[in-house]
């Protein structure tokens, strides 16, 4: 199995599982009260800070597992790559804001 045929089994469910987990996480902000207000530019700048590397992470633990011959890839990639993801992001946006 080549590069691209993993990465086009993986690509979309995990995108549409993690953006899902992204938007989620950003309608718990105190100041989002609405759909629209996960829109606005700043919301949206903060969503692909999210969802990038949590999205590269997911891939690289898929990548890990499907090495394995791992049946549950995909499951197991997204339940440890979303929170590993997440976190990375948070606490280096809090390194950088000079907060942790």
């Amino acid at each position: 199995m080549n590069f691209k045929t993993i990465f086009n089994q993986f690509s979309i469910k995990a995108t549409i599982i993690i953006l899902i987990c992204c938007l989620f996480l950003f309608s718990l902000d105190k100041d989002t009260y609405s759909i629209a207000d996960l829109l606005k530019p700043g919301n949206l700048f903060a969503l692909l800070l999210y969802l990038f590397p949590t999205y590269l992470i997911s891939y690289f633990f898929y990548y890990f597992f499907r090495k394995r011959n791992n049946k549950n890839a995909t499951l197991w990639s997204l339940v440890l790559g979303i929170p590993s993801g997440v976190f990375i992001v948070i606490v280096l946006l809090s390194f950088w804001m000079w907060r942790l």
